[in-house]
């Protein structure tokens, strides 16, 4: 009979122990390189083998060109577009691997509510082998808008000499910009400005004329009669703006429209 001491015991005990973890992790090995090279093998078998017969990258840019052209002289205006729009279609992957499909192209433009300048055409295949890519465009949209010429201070009342008109690309700035003075004319700040900030209608309020607990002059016009007198304005009130106003001698209250600073005029049959 053959007798082991008991640390020749523990050490045959360790060595079949990390041949069994060694086959484990073989095992382990094993299994996962089969499981990498399958994936690789599906990948090659699943992908295109319409090399003859690919879609053009070039080709497919300039439909996408030609599409949102289209769409954006039909939103702007024939004239306003050749002189103030330019379209860029972005680069796409040389590598992309696309079915042939330039009769049976589909778009639809994504563009944020308030900034045209970066947009996303969706493009998609409606053939039999269909496909669908997102195409960066870029829209750059020029404007003659004004500009402040001088700094300017929250309460100050436009005038000529503080604007200019400068061709600027507006296709990031969202709406408000002005191309008419006549729309801002007389009109005060809400903010301060730096020479060359674009003027928006959001920096701007009209004045108020007449203030409240304020006295003005009261109009009355009848067709054979003219009359003026005192009164106290219970609003504010800014140009064109229907108050109320109290006459002074008989404190009757009334309403009348705001026609020039400290002046109402009540309107009569």
């Amino acid at each position: 009979m053959l007798y082991l001491s008991e640390e020749r015991l523990l050490t045959l005990c360790r060595a079949q122990k990390s041949k069994r973890n060694s086959r484990f992790k073989n095992r382990t090995i094993i299994m996962k390189l089969r499981g990498f090279f399958a994936a690789v093998l599906v990948t090659v078998l699943s992908a295109p083998s319409f090399a003859g017969d690919a879609q053009e990258i070039e080709k497919l840019r300039q439909h996408v060109l030609t599409h949102t052209t289209k769409y954006y002289r039909e939103s702007f205006g024939k004239r306003r577009f050749e002189n103030s729009v330019q379209i860029h279609v972005g680069r796409l992957d040389p590598r992309l691997r696309l079915a042939k499909c330039d009769n049976n192209l589909a778009f639809k433009i994504q563009e944020a509510p308030l900034n045209i300048h970066n947009i996303t055409v969706r493009t998609s295949c409606e053939g039999p082998r269909r496909w669908t890519v997102y195409v960066p465009v870029t829209i750059d949209i020029y404007a003659d808008i004004l500009v402040s010429t001088r700094a300017l201070q929250r309460g100050d009342i436009i005038s000529e000499q503080d604007l200019d008109y400068r061709r600027i690309n507006i296709a990031s700035m969202g709406h408000g910009h002005v191309e008419d003075f006549s729309r801002v004319k007389g009109m005060q700040l809400k903010r301060p400005l730096k020479p060359g900030d674009a003027l928006r209608m959001a920096h701007l309020v009209k004045p108020k004329l007449v203030r409240k607990g304020q006295t003005v002059v009261v109009s009355s016009h009848s067709r054979f009669l003219s009359v003026e007198t005192a009164g106290v304005a219970l609003d504010n009130g800014h140009l064109g703006q229907n108050i109320k106003v109290k006459n002074s001698r008989s404190n009757r209250v009334v309403e009348a429209k705001v026609v020039a600073p400290g002046k109402v005029i009540i309107a009569t049959r």
